[in-house]
């Protein structure tokens, strides 16, 4: 039989059953690697012998008409064609004579006012298209650039799950196994208590753990797939724990974060392609341009690329500190253990962030019906942990 037949056949069964499939085609056509898919019809654990992919229709029968991963492609090409040909006009000019240089500089002084008129239509066509792909970042109402449509970046999310699988496929522990069990019943827990978040609603969860004890880490791709390592089930004493860091990373997807990330990268190289063109031409030397492009990138990075990161790693804060409240109605005092957020650096000003959100969200708790809290704050233990280990950290030292 087709592969193609084969691969009708399943999605009819299972959508008989009542189950939204998952299917993900390898090299040449096979099927590979058994997944959990959180099934929220039906609040059961599917496992499929089928990895998934994409909700819905997988073949299309014309071609999409523009592929996102050409324009990455294209922008890095173009920044070396930029270099290129900023070091060709230099190269020209300096090997000018000195009357060809002055009929230049008269030539370019008499055109003056077209040359601005270029510069002027070519900076509002870029204004143009910037703000034609302005759109509203969910729950948080943000305003921001997404240059990519749902479904090219849906086929860049197809990339990436292509790529993660490949790199962890001799990693992947059983669906059966206890670390997996247990991921995915904290995963679920914070699902159904956030069902009315439409990015839950509409989209299909998986859960994946990877066998790496060395590793502690999380991260949630933006179609929903949960990957958890190891070692970080290792130190989590708890499931409050977990979710903690699962609804830090789940907020990134929600929030449709890794799309605005990517479509942030492509204005700045746009504009880092106009500035390394006028660098590798105004400048002497390759070596000086080579200097100036390398601290033009870090500029930039600093300006623009850290700030921006650290604007996304916030809202994802806020917005998992606003699930974290409505789950578990039964336990309340359970999902209160926030002992540490080990996703990314600067811990210190991310918890001081959070408690200027504790009001807000202690109200939020209270009503969803939550539980009562301890008395004791576990803020304050988590103080005393800190107290103790920088007091074992300084035995033996005299500080003089």
């Amino acid at each position: 039989m087709y592969p193609i037949l084969i691969l009708a056949t399943r999605i009819s069964r299972f959508r008989a059953q009542g189950y939204k499939v998952f299917l993900q085609f390898r090299q040449h056509r096979t099927f590979v690697r058994s997944r959990y898919v959180l099934n929220q019809n039906s609040n059961k654990l599917l496992l499929n012998h089928s990895p998934k992919l994409k909700p819905g229709c997988y073949f299309h029968t014309t071609p999409k008409r523009y592929n996102p991963i050409i324009s990455t492609i294209v922008r890095q090409v173009f920044k070396v064609v930029s270099i290129i040909a900023g070091r060709t006009l230099r190269k020209w000019y300096q090997n000018l004579s000195n009357e060809k240089k002055k009929s230049l500089s008269s030539w370019l002084f008499l055109n003056r006012s077209k040359l601005i008129f270029v510069l002027v239509f070519a900076m509002l066509g870029l204004t143009v298209y910037y703000y034609t792909h302005i759109q509203e970042t969910p729950i948080t109402k943000r305003k921001r650039f997404i240059a990519f449509s749902p479904d090219q970046f849906e086929l860049l999310n197809t990339l990436e799950l292509e790529s993660q699988l490949k790199t962890y496929q001799n990693k992947l522990l059983p669906s059966n196994h206890s670390s997996t069990q247990r991921v995915a019943r904290v995963a679920r827990k914070l699902l159904e208590s956030n069902k009315d978040i439409d990015h839950i609603k509409n989209h299909e969860w998986s859960v994946s753990v990877i066998n790496d004890e060395e590793t502690m880490n999380a991260f949630v791709l933006p179609s929903g797939n949960i990957f958890v390592f190891s070692g970080l089930l290792k130190i989590c004493e708890n499931d409050d724990q977990l979710a903690t860091v699962l609804s830090h990373e789940m907020s990134h997807a929600i929030l449709c974060h890794g799309m605005e990330l990517l479509s942030h990268a492509h204005m700045v190289d746009l504009f880092f392609i106009g500035i390394i063109g006028f660098l590798w031409m105004l400048l002497p030397t390759d070596s000086i341009a080579s200097i100036g492009t390398a601290i033009s990138r870090f500029l930039m990075r600093i300006t623009l690329d850290n700030p921006y990161s650290k604007l996304l790693e916030t809202e994802a804060d806020e917005c998992f500190w606003d699930k974290m409240t409505k789950v578990d109605k039964d336990n309340g005092p359970e999902f209160t253990k926030i002992d540490f957020l080990t996703t990314h650096p600067s811990h210190e000003k991310r918890c001081e962030n959070l408690d200027s959100l504790l009001e807000g969200a202690l109200k939020c708790r209270s009503e969803h019906g939550c539980g009562p809290l301890p008395k004791q704050d576990p803020r304050e233990r988590v103080k005393n942990q800190q107290f103790v280990k920088k007091a074992k950290d300084k035995e033996g030292i005299v500080v003089l």
